[in-house]
């Protein structure tokens, strides 16, 4: 998540990132960053990290609401066991960078903003009566910034509606008919990519962003501007070769399924025999497809480089 945001926010990509929190961990201004922890309210000293953060002329404001108000941190988010979520620590410290500094003060406000209530926003729809066809309008204005008066980085837009009485009359002053079709979506970018590899399952928080890395500096990837992640020939031919002569090599479910075994290992709901066993199964199967067509592999990665 914080990959994410930094990458939307900050304009930083997700590997860059894992360096300045690395870097700010060891520093001691913010908890262990590759958690998979989410939740605030459990194993996180808040109060004092809050007395901390009151001292900073730039987040006083909000501690005091939150304090005035007694306002507890949203009881939502999970935890992984293993650590507590990432989150600042408070402590007096200047960061190294100014990137340091952008990415912890995105950390600061995104832990205040967890003691904030919900957004609130008023929702308008009017309907047009135009010769017995029906058209509406929908307008949104915010009632109260909750979480958002904390957190800077995401802002909302008010479309507000005028005023009208049932029955209305309402002239018409011009008439648009457009004709669209429907666009692609989109191609990945690194933090995308990062997110859907987290929905999918595949790597950890702690090796995702690494995982993309690799694959540009092997030469599968690359960037195109205005444009996103594009595979390289050779990424697409190792993709093709792979689902010829070992499909269960790309199989998505395999790792997630390895993933999700190992989280019950943590868990105790499975013995760690059990999934060693279940990773040399699938090993052996990879294995049986791959050693028979080494040559044929070979010759149709070559023809690529």
């Amino acid at each position: 998540m914080l990959q994410q945001e930094a990458f939307y926010k900050l304009g930083f990509s997700p590997d860059y990132v894992d360096k300045l929190a690395q870097s700010l961990y060891q520093q001691a201004l913010i908890t262990y960053p590759r958690t998979g922890s989410t939740a605030i309210w459990t194993g996180v000293p808040y109060k004092k990290v809050l007395d901390n953060l009151e001292k900073e002329t730039t987040y006083a404001e909000y501690v005091h609401e939150i304090k005035e108000n007694n306002f507890q941190p949203s009881k939502r988010g999970i935890s992984d066991g293993a650590h507590v979520a990432l989150t600042p620590t408070g402590e007096p410290y200047t960061p190294k960078t100014s990137n340091e500094a952008k990415l912890l003060d995105l950390i600061k406000q995104r832990f205040l903003a967890v003691f904030f209530p919900s957004l609130k926003r008023e929702k308008t729809e009017i309907t047009l009566d135009v010769n017995s066809e029906d058209f509406k309008i929908a307008g949104e204005k915010t009632i109260d910034l909750g979480w958002l008066k904390p957190y800077t980085y995401r802002k909302v837009t008010d479309f507000i509606l005028p005023e009208l009485q049932e029955g209305t009359v309402i002239p018409i002053k011009t008439v648009d008919i457009s004709e669209k079709q429907t666009s692609s979506p989109p191609r990945y970018t690194s933090a995308s990519l990062v997110r859907k590899m987290e929905e999918e399952n595949i790597g950890t928080k702690a090796t995702r962003a690494e995982i993309v890395k690799l694959l540009w500096r092997r030469g599968y990837l690359y960037y195109e501007k205005n444009s996103g992640l594009k595979p390289t020939s050779l990424g697409e031919k190792l993709i093709q070769i792979s689902e010829k002569f070992c499909p269960l090599i790309v199989d998505v479910t395999l790792t997630s399924d390895l993933e999700n075994k190992l989280e019950s290992i943590m868990e105790n709901k499975i013995k760690h025999t059990e999934v060693v066993d279940y990773a040399k199964m699938n090993i052996e199967k990879i294995f049986s497809q791959i050693i028979p067509n080494i040559e044929n592999i070979g010759k149709e990665l070559i023809s690529t480089l």
